[in-house]
């Protein structure tokens, strides 16, 4: 979740898979959304930037992003 103002204005949600190629859990990353009167002001790549520093603090193999081909970010 991220906030603008005290104003909730993203989120993202994570699933955490196992590899079994790796031996090691990873993140999907699944559910990314931007309130529309936010949208253009990087707050999607912030949210996948944390993502990618919760994937490494936890030391995971990686993030795997999921989405609809039809989506236009």
């Amino acid at each position: 979740m991220t906030y603008q103002n005290n104003v909730a204005v993203g989120f993202t949600q994570l699933y955490v898979l196992f590899s079994s190629v790796s031996l090691s859990p990873i993140y999907v990353l699944n559910d990314l959304y931007t309130h529309p009167d936010y949208r253009g002001n990087q707050i999607g790549t912030t949210l996948i930037n944390q993502a990618k520093a919760q994937c490494r603090a936890k030391n995971y193999k990686g993030l795997i992003i999921q989405t609809e081909a039809t989506n236009p970010a």
